[in-house]
């Protein structure tokens, strides 16, 4: 069966929104990633949004999914304070 979503490669995805992703696939819970990038709860839930309808996703773990597969993911990654 094939997927849907769009790839990461393809969906064009802003340095904020691949920064939110790192941070979701470490870990960080929706109010820690809006207090590491100064944003508010809302301004994180709508990067998902945001996230979500360019991979024409619907929930986190296809989004996680989607980024571990991708490119873009670096299981290096290291948030700085």
């Amino acid at each position: 069966m094939m997927n849907s979503y769009t790839s990461l490669e393809n969906a064009s995805l802003t340095k904020e929104e691949l920064l939110i992703m790192h941070m979701i696939i470490k870990g960080y819970k929706q109010d820690q990633v809006a207090e590491k990038i100064y944003a508010s709860k809302r301004s994180v839930d709508n990067y998902f949004k945001k996230i979500y309808t360019k991979l024409k996703i619907n929930s986190r773990l296809e989004a996680i999914k989607a980024f571990v597969k991708s490119d873009h993911y670096d299981e290096n990654f290291i948030m700085e304070n």
